[in-house]
């Protein structure tokens, strides 16, 4: 009688040790995992954040060029007019007149509309460099977040499977100690 239960006593024991070892170790998974999800979120919040600030520096660029290429235009317009009306006095006061003016001054035209077209296909090209900068930011902001695995939460079934495990173990040993192995 005392061999049985000093069998259970121990079968039990060995149970209780082990599922306590098992849920203790589930405890710790869920801190590991909780900490885990802290620096996932973080890495995450930071990869934004620093995307946001490089957004907002490329729009400051593409403000800054365009704002840059209607001023060089207006300027260009006003040299234009400035030469038109200069050619246009001079041919007057001269008395100069005929086709001759009149191509003389369509050639300021011709100038002007070619130099507003240069700088309207470098302004374009500028904006879609800054385009291409943004779409670069993002994939750089994607890839960081996908740097860091992303956390797995530790499985309760797995650590009651282990613990009905253990029980089994215990019982095995309890048969074993009773004689019944």
């Amino acid at each position: 009688m005392c061999i049985m239960l000093g069998a259970g006593a121990m079968a039990g024991l060995q149970l209780a040790i082990g599922a306590a070892s098992t849920v203790a170790g589930f405890i710790g998974q869920q801190q590991q995992y909780k900490a885990q999800q802290a620096m996932y979120n973080e890495n995450a919040k930071n990869a934004q954040q620093m995307a946001r600030e490089q957004y907002a520096h490329t729009q400051n660029r593409w403000r800054q060029e365009s704002a840059a290429a209607s001023m060089e235009k207006q300027n260009a317009n006003v040299d234009a007019m400035e030469g038109r009306a200069t050619a246009a006095v001079a041919a007057g006061e001269s008395g100069v007149q005929g086709l001759s003016v009149n191509q003389f001054l369509a050639s300021y035209y011709t100038k002007q509309g070619r130099f507003n077209d240069a700088v309207d296909q470098n302004y374009q090209m500028n904006r879609d460099y800054l385009w291409a900068s943004m779409d670069q930011t993002k994939n750089q902001a994607q890839s960081q977040i996908n740097s860091m695995p992303k956390p797995t939460k530790p499985s309760f079934l797995d650590a009651a499977i282990r613990i009905a495990g253990q029980g089994l173990e215990a019982a095995q040993t309890y048969n074993q100690m009773r004689g019944y192995a």
